[in-house]
């Protein structure tokens, strides 16, 4: 038997909650229904009347059960002494209770363990929750955040401050600890050090290197050397964004274009492109070796000039993307004697549509150049070990981050919500200035080329120095943005996809103002590009990311879920594996361009064992081409038609 008593309405009463069945633990005690309630009437310190409900009871037989009762006070001090004397029960205890339940007619026992503040009182975890509903509900018309505000319900322990990351007027960037989520610590595994001077590479590119101040290698790049980088060996090199993966492919082809063996350094997008091979030019062009650039075209427009890159295959050093270097091949043109073949974002062979084709292109590329050495690297694969063996090359695994990085959820009912919010951490962030001498620059991703123009153009009028950033401007802009950026004369650039996927701009923060690209949701993998702008080694000593969710929205009628449930998926989930998966389409799309490249049945056969995502043989395929016309079939050869 257990009684429950705490202070009534007037003053000497008490309330009396009657349990017959007694919890064993005080904390089992939540929600717990009375089976009587008793109103206790005291004077001159003892028990002088009962009521139940409106019927009176006799004191004496009440005091009876209290003597052989576990007895809980709450908030009766006073009356401790009457149990425990006068009644000569050892089986006191006190306790605090939940107001909100009593209300309700419940008994919930507040503990350390689901106790939670609100409005200067505690109140129980169960009573937090229905709050949040309540509010979430007349705030936003639907309790879709309710799964987030859980969690920091859990974490501060206190309703009002969780409310306040719900209020129009909330600031986060008085608050950082409201919508903070977590904390991607920077670890550092142990990697042997090792200095440019000690490694077997030409000296002037030694020099080269310094003046770029790179004195002694980063983690990776020694593991890289540990595992035959500078011996030939065939690596997928999977580690961070921004840990130092692009020197790993120099590391490997300067030497030997050094001694008139090509570099080829493939990328995914023409803003790469046009990255690396002013990089690789700046650089190596002080070696004599000279730089070409190939992605599908011979000149860039831009919207006064047209400006005329060096697009020559017989470059020592020639930077594609994918597509450029594969209407090479498809075009029959010969690169020459090719040493090193480096595909960066090689996660891409996931992706629907480039997925096949860069699968297709690196198939031809290893049968054509069997001696060259092949470096993939990656950020962002979730199935390192089984890829690299598909591959049929030596992994290369840093996963820990170089600097850390806060990642962030902030709540916002509508877009000009959404704005202002993105406005404020944007000054706040340009008024930081790191320990390295670098001020906070912002990257801000929208879902498309239009909304970077708007919220470009809305951060100007906030006072800010902002610039749009897509695929779709003229080359000269883009460029004169990126130096601008460099140079630390811009906030704030907000840009779509093109900046998720490699290009260098070292942002101390990265804010989501939508989880989509065009009409569909981020991927974990994009995600995981795209945050890991944030923070760079030399340049900051943390890195910051926000996601600015708005419950409820789509981008489109075709969306599955919405942006709060995208957001939790984003920042729980691991990344997805890659897997290559060839349409019939594309099939034939790939065995047509093997023979456009190879004319002998045996080698396209070859070719087409090698592709991850090959479904048939190739001779099947070609049967299917050769109904279309596209190709001839003269065993042992095949003849592309004019038309194929």
């Amino acid at each position: 038997m257990l009684f429950v008593i705490r202070p009534g309405r007037k003053k000497n009463e008490l309330e009396a909650f009657f349990i017959e069945k007694e919890p064993e633990k005080l904390s089992q005690m939540q929600g717990l229904k009375a089976d009587r309630v008793y109103r206790f009437i005291m004077r001159e310190g003892r028990l002088f009347k009962v009521l139940e409900g409106s019927q009176y009871r006799n004191p004496k037989e009440i005091e009876k059960l209290l003597r052989g009762a576990r007895i809980v006070l709450v908030n009766a001090d006073e009356w401790e002494d009457y149990f425990r004397r006068r009644l000569q029960n050892k089986r006191v205890e006190k306790a605090e209770l939940c107001r909100l339940c009593l209300l309700e007619g419940r008994i919930t026992v507040l503990t350390p363990g689901n106790r939670i503040k609100y409005r200067n009182e505690y109140i129980c975890k169960r009573c937090a929750e229905d709050e949040l509903k309540r509010e979430l509900r007349f705030r936003f018309n639907t309790i879709a955040m309710f799964e987030q505000a859980k969690k920091l319900l859990e974490r501060f322990r206190d309703l009002d401050k969780v409310l306040y990351a719900f209020d129009p007027r909330f600031d986060p960037t008085k608050h950082p600890e409201i919508t903070k989520w977590d904390e991607l610590k920077a670890k550092r595994v142990k990697v042997e050090k090792i200095k440019i001077d000690e490694l077997s590479l030409p000296e002037k590119f030694k020099e080269v290197l310094k003046k770029e101040g790179v004195e002694e290698l980063l983690p990776v790049q020694s593991l890289a050397v540990k595992n035959g980088l500078l011996e030939g060996e065939n690596l997928l090199v999977v580690s961070a964004t921004a840990s130092g993966k692009t020197l790993i492919g120099e590391l490997a082809g300067i030497p030997k274009a050094m001694e008139g063996k090509k570099m080829l350094f493939l990328v995914p997008l023409v803003a790469l492109a046009n990255q690396k091979y002013e990089d690789f030019k700046r650089r190596y062009s002080k070696l004599g070796l000279r730089v070409a650039i190939r992605v599908g075209m011979s000149r860039i427009k831009t919207r006064d000039e047209l400006v005329v890159v060096d697009t020559g295959i017989d470059a020592d050093i020639i930077v594609g993307t994918y597509e450029g270097i594969d209407y090479l091949l498809r075009a029959g043109r010969k690169i020459g004697n090719v040493g090193t073949i480096v595909v960066d974002e090689i996660h891409t062979l996931d992706d629907e549509e480039r997925g096949p084709r860069l699968d297709g292109l690196i198939a031809r590329l290893r049968r054509l150049y069997p001696k060259a050495q092949f470096i993939g690297l990656s950020a962002t694969v979730g199935n390192p070990e089984e890829l690299a063996k598909e591959l049929g090359l030596k992994l290369v695994l840093y996963d820990e981050r170089p600097v850390d990085l806060e990642r962030h959820i902030i709540i916002a009912r509508n877009e000009s919500e959404k704005w202002r919010h993105i406005a404020n951490l944007c000054k706040a962030e340009a008024m930081r200035k790191s320990r390295q001498g670098y001020k906070g620059q912002t990257i801000v991703f929208t879902f498309s080329r239009k909304r970077t123009h708007e919220l470009s153009a809305y951060l100007t009028s906030k006072g800010l120095k902002a610039k749009p950033y897509h695929s779709g401007l003229p080359y000269k802009q883009r460029k004169l943005t990126e130096m601008e950026f460099l140079a630390q004369r811009l906030d704030v650039v907000v840009t779509t996809a093109a900046l998720g996927a490699g290009v260098d701009f070292p942002a101390s923060q990265v804010i989501f103002e939508s989880l989509a690209m065009g009409n569909k949701w981020l991927s974990v993998r994009e995600f995981h590009q795209m945050l890991g702008r944030a923070g760079r080694p030399l340049y900051h000593e943390k890195g910051k990311v926000y996601l600015i969710v708005e419950p409820g929205r789509k981008y489109s009628a075709g969306m599955e879920g919405t942006e709060e449930e995208v957001a939790f998926k984003l920042l729980t989930a691991p990344i997805e594996p890659v897997t290559v998966e060839w349409s019939d389409e594309l099939e034939q799309d790939n065995v047509l361009a093997h023979s456009c490249v190879f004319n002998r049945l045996d080698v396209i056969e070859e070719v087409q064992a090698r592709c991850l995502g090959a479904n048939q043989s190739a001779e099947k395929v070609l049967e299917k081409l050769e109904e279309s016309e596209l190709v001839r079939l003269k065993r042992p050869f095949v003849e592309v038609t004019p038309y194929g």
